[in-house]
């Protein structure tokens, strides 16, 4: 089983994760940044900070979509905190 990490995902695959997800439908620009709210959540999740960056979401969606088609996992074990 290959093991890919957060880190081996690169700016052009989290470009492509913005990208989709606006063009899903799924996320709006709020202040600059691409987010998707969530209903019954304030705080969106931001997929593309306004400047330009991405943060751990954007890192840990992109590595998923990677292990997902590119790796082509059988199975993902994904544990996230609260935060």
């Amino acid at each position: 089983m290959k093991s890919v990490t957060a880190h081996m995902c690169d700016r052009v695959l989290f470009s492509y994760m913005s990208d989709h997800a606006c063009v899903q439908g799924v996320s709006e620009v709020s202040d600059g940044a691409v987010c998707v709210f969530l209903e019954g959540h304030q705080i969106p999740l931001i997929v593309q900070k306004s400047d330009g960056g991405f943060g751990y979401a954007s890192t840990d969606m992109a590595a998923i979509k990677h292990r997902i088609f590119t790796e082509k996992a059988d199975w993902i074990v994904y544990v996230t905190d609260v935060g």
